[in-house]
C-alpha cells in the first residue's frame, strides 16, 4: 500500500535553501529573483523523487 511520503507531505516538493543567495533572500541588497521566497526554492523531493508517495513498509 503506498503511503504519503513524510518529507514533503505527499507534494512530490520541498522547499531547501537558495543556492544562489544562501537562504538570506537577498544578493547585493536586492531580492534575489531566483527564490521568490525567504531564501528558499522548491526543488524535487529527493525521499520520494518527486513522487510523492512514501516507500516506507510497516
Amino acid at each position: 500500500m503506498k503511503k504519503e511520503c513524510g518529507t514533503c507531505g505527499g507534494t512530490g516538493k520541498v522547499l531547501v535553501e537558495c543556492s544562489k543567495c544562501s537562504g538570506t533572500g537577498q544578493v547585493n541588497g536586492k531580492d534575489c529573483k531566483k527564490c521568490y521566497t525567504q531564501g528558499q526554492v522548491v526543488e524535487k523531493c529527493g525521499a520520494c523523487n518527486g513522487t510523492g508517495d512514501g516507500d516506507e513498509e510497516e
